[in-house]
């Protein structure tokens, strides 16, 4: 009984590890936050780094991937960003604490696609500056072709847009991009815009 019990958990244990995907990345000038610079390896596994540093043990199955004469860095986080929703700015109050910006989301957004070629993997996504206070922002991972809840980086803090002086006064500006809604009103915190 005990040997049978054995192979099974065996013949599991060997089905899970091909399973698994792991890929080794070699010969890379690799940049870490914390480690320096060398020139090495990178080992993933199910999409995660297990291992990286001048030499690194190389997993039986893994796939290799050569790059001489490429960097690696770590991903990029834009910490202040418009992208992925489809409208910024609410035209009514000056003061819109009150909404979130989760609920502009376009998850099919090609905006998510260029960030993440350029190696932005994590985004700060928020009101823009037409009110005070714009309302919640969210944080979004580069998750190209998956749905805007998917999207959600669920770990960050909330967040709030405030946006102070001379962005929701728009004072100087004769192009006010919301002028026939606001009747040519200045905004300023506290006050209705006249719409």
């Amino acid at each position: 009984m005990i040997n049978r019990l054995l192979c099974v958990i065996g013949a599991a244990a060997s089905f899970a590890a091909a399973q698994s995907s792991v890929t080794v990345i070699q010969n890379a000038m690799i940049h870490t936050v914390t480690k320096g610079t060398f020139q090495g390896s990178i080992v993933v596994r199910d999409g995660r780094i297990a291992d990286a540093g001048e030499k690194v043990m190389m997993p039986g199955g893994a796939k290799v991937v050569d790059a001489k004469g490429r960097h690696i860095t770590p991903g990029l986080i834009d910490a202040h960003t418009h992208i992925a929703v489809d409208g910024v700015n609410e035209a009514s109050l000056s003061v819109t604490a009150m909404l979130g910006v989760d609920d502009q989301v376009n998850p099919e957004s090609i905006s998510i696609y260029r960030v993440l070629a350029g190696g932005c993997t994590t985004f700060h996504t928020m009101h823009g500056s037409a009110n005070s206070i714009g309302g919640k922002n969210i944080v979004l991972k580069s998750r190209w072709g998956k749905s805007a809840g998917e999207l959600v980086f669920k770990e960050a803090p909330p967040t709030l847009k405030f946006a102070l002086g001379e962005n929701p006064k728009r004072a100087g500006s004769s192009s006010n991009p919301l002028a026939a809604l606001t009747g040519g009103a200045l905004r300023y915190p506290g006050t209705r815009m006249g719409v």
